[in-house]
């Protein structure tokens, strides 16, 4: 969750969960003890009611943001540096964003074994004698800026929708008798 954004909220499973996704066994025939749910349940509803507007200027910016730092020299530089501290603690890894899965890591065990707790380490201190993480952070970050720098009309513009948007689902909450979460 970023920073300034609400917690999120899960339904109870049963039928909290039925009725807001209007799904489940707790349901019969589309009702739920007699009141009918809409389709997709109370989600469904509120998507229909405020949909999301798209934010593709946004994801580009940040995808190219993220491809512009990865191949900057400096970066490229000190993931360099953090695979050979890496092989010297015998393990043989090009990029911090390879599938490890060819090194045993299974992302689906939920009990790690020796050895990733092992490779695990090895990368923390990588990464802290290498430093890789604060620069391709800063240099990210630095292409972040650029980025908002020559698209910010059309951030802006999507900014305005979204705001828009969520102004007017407070209205419809506090219309119901509801505070703003």
């Amino acid at each position: 969750m970023a920073i300034g954004e609400p917690p999120r909220w899960e339904p109870a499973e049963g039928a909290e969960e039925a009725v807001f996704t209007g799904a489940g066994a707790e349901l019969s025939e589309g009702s739920y003890k007699g009141k009918e749910v809409p389709l997709g349940g109370c989600r469904g509803e509120a998507k229909r009611m405020f949909p999301m507007p798209r934010t593709p200027e946004a994801a580009n910016a940040e995808g190219r943001a993220f491809s512009a730092a990865k191949e900057d020299v400096s970066v490229k530089q000190t993931i360099a540096q953090w695979s050979a501290c890496m092989r010297k603690r015998g393990f043989e890894v090009k990029s911090p964003l390879e599938d490890l899965s060819s090194l045993g890591v299974s992302m689906d065990s939920p009990d790690p074994s020796a050895r990733e707790i092992e490779m695990a380490t090895a990368d923390v201190e990588c990464k802290g004698e290498t430093k890789l993480v604060e620069l391709w952070h800063k240099n990210e970050e630095s292409k972040q800026e650029e980025e908002i720098a020559k698209a910010a009309p059309r951030l802006n513009t999507e900014r305005t929708e979204k705001n828009d948007l969520m102004g007017k689902a407070v209205q419809a909450y506090r219309a119901q008798g509801f505070e703003r979460p």
